[in-house]
C-alpha cells in the first residue's frame, strides 16, 4: 500500500530542515512556501533542482531555535484531518 502524499510531504520537510540545520545552521520557514508550488518543485527536482532551490532559498532562516517557525511550519503542511487524528 503506497504512502499518501499528504503524509510524505510533511516528512520530507521535517527531514530537510534537520539536514539543513545540521549542515548549514539554517532551517526553512515553511510558512513562506506555497504548498502547491513546493509539490510541483519536488516532482520536477529529479530533472531540475534549480526550481526547488529557487523556491526554498528566500525562506531560509538562521532562527533554528525559534519554536514558532518550527511548529507552525510543520502544522502548515499537515492536512487538517491528520491533525484531528482522522
Amino acid at each position: 500500500m503506497p504512502i499518501p502524499s499528504s503524509l510524505v510531504l510533511p516528512t520530507r520537510r521535517i527531514w530537510l530542515n534537520l539536514i539543513l540545520r545540521q549542515q548549514l545552521g539554517l532551517i526553512i520557514d515553511w510558512r513562506m512556501i506555497d504548498r502547491d508550488e513546493y509539490q510541483q518543485a519536488i516532482e520536477r527536482s529529479p530533472m531540475n533542482d534549480l526550481i526547488l532551490r529557487t523556491l526554498l532559498s528566500p525562506a531560509l532562516t538562521g532562527k533554528v531555535d525559534d519554536r514558532e517557525i518550527i511548529y507552525r511550519g510543520t502544522r502548515a503542511v499537515l492536512p487538517l484531518r491528520t491533525l484531528r487524528g482522522g
